[in-house]
């Protein structure tokens, strides 16, 4: 397993990984670093992954990395050393930031850290550093983050990390395991992140080209807890609906595509757990994500799904970009009274949750 976790954080970092424009690399050292990163991959696939079968526990695992990969961060930040402002710099202590964090070796990361911010503060590119932590890359990013935020001069960049610190104490606030005050401390900390979004980089964007603004007020507003934003879209027919129609009900708003293997499995569930409330104050609503409804229709004559579906929209006013999808399913749990309760849960967790919030309809 630490050995997959290595893998993925080394290729959240590779050049060509992300999404933001490719600077122009000097083809020479364009090439020393892939070799680096090829040698590396080789070593992991010949040497690594069959070590690890050996581990006995989790310290023998981490040394057994550490013996195999140590050297591999310091190769990167050497190259990137012999030209420190270059662009393939840049991709060599991304590099080994993300290694080093991978293998636990904190004087190293933090090595590679000082040197990116050393000779790249100004960089459009230290979104894509954004977008790694804020994808779960590395553990504890918002010290990290913040440190973007305060130093970077590219101000959508600075707002990137406002963003991604955000997210981070979004997700927090909204994980089940941890204690109610840590979710309070946590969800205050997003609310004041969003906010600085929306005063001071509301004209900026992200990696993508979206509107930052857009994104911090529709994540702020779909956080457990909250008050859902009227979600507005259209049936198949076209015809439109909308979140307030379905006023007083328990509502599972179940974001999918009919291409989506785990939304489609949990089609049998769904429909168990439809009956199962049939007479009671409760709505599933599928909306889909598809290019076009018709595609959902096809869909429903081989697969019934006999609850209310909507169709997402492709349009940049669209409700999934509105409620800022990024993946799917996603799952919105809401009460009687309009409140966000649960979200992303499934199967047997989705249908307790429903069941809860049935006992606190008024009757």
């Amino acid at each position: 397993m630490f050995a997959n976790l290595l893998l993925t954080g080394l290729l959240a970092v590779m050049p060509g990984q992300d999404k933001a424009a490719q600077p122009k690399l000097d083809p020479e050292r364009a090439k020393a670093m892939a070799t680096v990163f090829q040698d590396l991959q080789k070593v992991q696939m010949e040497k690594l992954f069959p070590a690890m079968k050996n581990a006995k526990n989790a310290d023998d695992a981490k040394k057994i990395v550490l013996e195999i990969l140590g050297p591999y961060p310091a190769k990167l930040i050497k190259l990137g050393q012999e030209k420190p402002e270059d662009p393939v710099a840049f991709e060599c202590f991304m590099g080994a930031i993300g290694l080093s964090s991978q293998m636990d070796d904190g004087k190293t990361q933090d090595q590679a850290v000082d040197l990116l911010f050393k000779h790249h503060k100004g960089s459009e590119r230290l979104g894509v550093f954004c977008q790694m932590l804020a994808g779960g890359a590395m553990a504890e990013p918002e010290k990290l983050l913040e440190r973007i935020e305060k130093e970077a001069t590219n101000n959508a960049v600075k707002g990137q990390a406002a963003m991604a610190l955000a997210s981070f104490y979004t997700d927090i606030a909204e994980n089940g395991s941890v204690p109610a005050d840590k979710k309070k401390e946590a969800l205050a900390k997003a609310d004041t992140a969003f906010a600085r979004v929306l005063k001071d980089y509301a004209k900026e964007k992200d990696l993508e080209g979206n509107s930052l603004a857009e994104s911090a007020a529709a994540l702020s507003s779909l956080i457990v807890g909250k008050v859902a934003p009227d979600a507005v879209a259209k049936d198949l027919d076209g015809k439109p609906v909308k979140l307030s129609d379905h006023k007083g009900k328990v509502v599972v708003l179940d974001i999918w595509a009919t291409w989506c293997g785990p939304c489609k499995a949990m089609i049998p569930h769904e429909r168990k757990m439809v009956e199962k409330f049939k007479d009671k104050p409760f709505v599933l609503i599928s909306i889909s994500g598809d290019d076009k409804p018709e595609t959902v229709k096809e869909f429903l004559k081989k697969e019934p799904m006999p609850w209310i579906h909507w169709f997402g929209g492709t349009e940049p006013d669209s409700m999934l970009r509105k409620w800022n999808v990024r993946f799917f399913p996603s799952i919105y749990v809401i009460d009687s009274k309009g409140v966000i309760r649960y979200k992303h849960v499934r199967d047997d967790e989705l249908e307790k949750a429903v069941a809860e919030l049935l006992t606190e309809v008024k009757k």
